[in-house]
């Protein structure tokens, strides 16, 4: 057994739970407000808050629903990185591939296809950095 970590406290933090995300076709995110307990290992980021997956096109990312998705917000995306994005279609969390005019938003999932949309009609929330999943 591993005692490196005995008699020491893991440290928490509180986000704000803004609701759900869809991992999906893009949709309007849910409202409800709540706050959720998580272990303090995202650094000392005062942008950090949590969404609820719905739907299974980032599946191949290892992002179920139910899961919780830590998302940074006012962090610039950079090519690859999974976000939040506002898309003249709604709200959804893709992978995001930037062009220069346009930018591609890729799903987890072989039956959902890539979106393409100009750059200028996007808004990214947040950039995802974490995500907890919990079994029962």
């Amino acid at each position: 057994m591993d005692r490196r970590f005995e008699g020491t406290a893991l440290r928490t933090r509180v986000l704000p739970c803004l609701g759900w995300t869809l991992a999906g076709l893009p949709d309007e995110p849910g409202t409800d407000v709540t706050t959720v307990e998580i272990p303090d290992i995202f650094g000392e980021h005062e942008s950090l808050i949590a969404l609820e997956v719905i739907g299974e096109s980032m599946v191949d990312e290892h992002i179920l629903p139910g899961d919780l998705v830590v998302v940074q917000q006012n962090r610039p995306p950079r090519a690859g990185d999974v976000v939040v994005v506002q898309t003249p279609d709604g709200w959804t969390l893709k992978r995001w591939y930037p062009g220069q005019r346009v930018v591609r938003l890729v799903s987890g999932h072989p039956d959902v296809p890539d979106r393409w949309y100009p750059l200028d009609q996007v808004e990214v929330y947040g950039v995802v950095v974490g995500v907890l999943r919990k079994y029962r």
